[in-house]
């Protein structure tokens, strides 16, 4: 759950620090001792660490975040999102949230069941849920149920899809997929942490 605040805390630590070195450094050359440029640059740092942190985050956040459009797989470039979407996805259009992704995309019924049921060979032994568990894997889903994940995006939604589902992690992490078989269109939600 921490894993979006990693990367500006790296940036922000990793940029204060040559920062602090290069001052410390470069402070005879202005006449400065380096001991007193060290504690001072250390303590300006210190104060400023948590509101810089937050300014890299939000900065970060416009790429990681939101929704975006994709021709194909290559494009996603989020290793979040492609541990969960299948390679052969075509026209990609993506809701990337904090904790998961809503998803609509373009594959065949045959594309997408190879890459769930190789999903389930690969990691269904780590799975907290069996496949079998799921007593509506492969079965029916409505327009409504649908809808509560889908319907502020605007798409349009099917009638009927076929439901699927991925293994799950120990943290509830895992995917739905819903494919319409006459277009070849997935809805898919996505929640990892």
């Amino acid at each position: 759950m921490l894993w979006p605040v990693v990367e500006p805390f790296k940036l922000t630590l990793g940029s204060f620090t040559i920062l602090i070195v290069l001052l410390t450094i470069l402070a005879p050359l202005i006449g400065w001792k380096r001991f007193k440029v060290l504690q001072i640059t250390s303590v300006i740092a210190f104060v400023a660490f948590v509101p810089c942190c937050s300014l890299t985050m939000k900065v970060l956040d416009k790429s990681r975040f939101g929704y975006f459009e994709h021709a194909n797989y290559s494009e996603v470039r989020d290793s979040h999102v492609e541990r969960y979407l299948p390679p052969a996805a075509t026209k990609i259009k993506i809701d990337k949230l904090l904790n998961g992704f809503r998803a609509q995309y373009l594959i065949s019924e045959a594309d997408l069941q190879s890459y769930v049921d190789g999903l389930w060979e690969k990691y269904g032994d780590r799975s907290s849920i069996t496949r079998k568990d799921f007593n509506d894997d492969g079965a029916t889903a409505s327009k409504e149920e649908l809808a509560q994940y889908f319907k502020k995006y605007g798409w349009t939604l099917p009638e009927k899809t076929i439901r699927y589902y991925s293994p799950v992690g120990d943290t509830g992490a895992g995917s739905t997929y819903y494919l319409d078989p006459q277009t070849g269109t997935v809805f898919q939600h996505a929640g990892y942490w």
